[in-house]
């Protein structure tokens, strides 16, 4: 009869991980949700040219800030990937004439620190000297500034943006900290820029929440909005229907009877794959990317379930 010495016997710490809390919600997309997606397809197409329209007779009669905040607008709603040439052109169009000016452009601080934080995020070298004008001779930021919120949130926006070397950028991001802490009990704008910054979140979430602000704001563009509820809901189903596909994929290969202690987290990685591409395009790339991200999290929910100290610290 063999016998065994207590170090011989190994212990595998099983893990005991919750089950998914989805499970087959996402599982079935219906041809009513394809016949949707076309109808929504269909009303997207007047809306897109009456927008490019309006971006292609954006000339020189035009203000450059209502160019600008028109821009933001396409943007921050998420129907950019729709007119990128056309941004792109105008942009290059507008910094230009900033140049040729020497940045010397009279705007009150919402439209200047708009316009610089989108001239940076398209890889313009858009100079923090246009800020100078806000700030008194000690180098700190108007008293006066703190009543606009919507303009301090684009100060902080644009901070955020700086670069070593920029102390007014530094001092604008300080200022703009402080009175937007003052300002986050009462004002809903307030609390998200301190919370999630637009150009630091994912955004098809952040193009959701401001679709929601522009519904509030009377200036806002009723064709822009439209648009981009639209887009959104088509876009949302597409979302869908790339998450069925991948979840059938896992229930074909019974994932769950084969390797019972892996974790069940197609939802979870669709949603960061999102967050690399949202755009629609960029579908097969998603369902890639989907794909290869569970067979990572299995492998690593095969440690923890099975390895030993040993395996896990060598």
């Amino acid at each position: 009869m063999g016998c065994y010495q207590a170090e011989d016997i190994t212990f595998r710490p099983l893990a005991h991980f919750p089950p998914d809390i989805w499970g087959e919600h996402f599982v079935t997309f219906t041809p009513e949700d394809n016949l949707k997606m076309e109808i929504y397809a269909k009303e997207i197409e007047p809306l897109k040219e009456d927008l490019r329209k309006k971006l292609l007779i954006m000339d020189d009669s035009v203000d450059l800030g209502k160019k600008m905040s028109f821009i933001d607008a396409v943007e921050r709603l998420g129907v950019s990937y729709h007119f990128e040439s056309e941004i792109e052109d105008m942009l290059n169009k507008i910094f230009k004439e900033f140049a040729a000016n020497n940045f010397d452009i009279d705007y009150d601080l919402h439209n200047t620190a708009c316009q610089f934080r989108i001239f940076r995020q398209h890889g313009h070298k858009m100079p923090c000297d246009v800020f100078n004008k806000f700030t008194n001779s000690d180098g700190k930021f108007k008293e006066n500034l703190r009543n606009d919120i919507k303009a301090i949130v684009s100060l902080y926006e644009s901070a955020l943006l700086r670069v070593y070397g920029e102390p007014i950028l530094d001092e604008a991001f300080a200022f703009a900290t402080d009175v937007l802490k003052l300002s986050a009990p009462y004002s809903e704008l307030a609390r998200h820029a301190l919370k999630q910054v637009l150009h630091f979140g994912i955004q098809r979430v952040e193009n959701r929440l401001f679709i929601s602000f522009d519904e509030e704001d009377e200036t806002r563009h009723e064709t822009l909005l439209k648009l981009a509820k639209i887009d959104f809901n088509r876009v949302q189903l597409l979302y869908r229907k790339e998450l069925s596909q991948v979840l059938r994929w896992w229930y074909e290969l019974d994932f769950k009877t084969k390797l019972p202690y892996a974790r069940q987290r197609s939802v979870e990685c669709h949603f960061w794959s999102i967050a690399m591409y949202y755009e629609p395009q960029y579908s097969l790339a998603r369902m890639l990317l989907v794909e290869v991200l569970p067979v990572i999290s299995i492998l690593d929910d095969t440690y923890d379930a099975y390895g030993t100290l040993r395996n896990l610290s060598s």
